[in-house]
């Protein structure tokens, strides 16, 4: 995955709105369970990464984060880490529940990525640096009102 100039706004930035999606947009997020290991990797990556979620919104098939760095904002390897390890607990989980249908999905996604088995993330999200007050509540809003 390319950074598409991240590097250079993260210096100037300490807050990110991010988005990102389920391969194909399917909606596989339909248990707590599944919720529950989205939710754990987020709260170690705070620690991590010395960030603070502001905001957030769980869904089906994808996310949305309001995330502020304290010091050294580091979103593209905070994100990294936020897949590979949830792709991982999520795998573990379907193969613990012998959830053929959505192991077979995981399988199908990474047919074509080399090196991997798995792939429930697309590789890229969007990620906009907030600048500012009205940009910051606007984007609360977006997530405190998502259906």
């Amino acid at each position: 995955m390319g950074l598409r100039k991240r590097n250079i706004y993260e210096k100037y930035g300490k807050v990110f709105y991010v988005t990102t999606s389920v391969v194909d947009l399917r909606p596989v997020f339909t248990q707590k369970r599944h919720y529950d290991i989205l939710i754990s990797s987020l709260k170690f990556l705070q620690e991590k990464y010395d960030s603070r979620l502001i905001a957030y919104v769980l869904m089906p098939n994808h996310l949305h984060l309001i995330i502020y760095f304290d010091e050294n904002p580091r979103i593209s390897e905070f994100m990294r880490d936020f897949k590979k390890f949830t792709c991982f607990e999520f795998r573990k989980l379907c193969e613990s529940e012998m959830n053929t249908k959505v192991l077979g999905y995981l399988r199908g996604s990474a047919e074509n990525v080399s090196g991997q088995k798995f792939k429930l993330w697309e590789d890229r999200f969007d990620c906009l640096v907030i600048t500012n007050e009205k940009t910051l509540i606007s984007k609360i809003q977006y997530i405190h009102y998502n259906p």
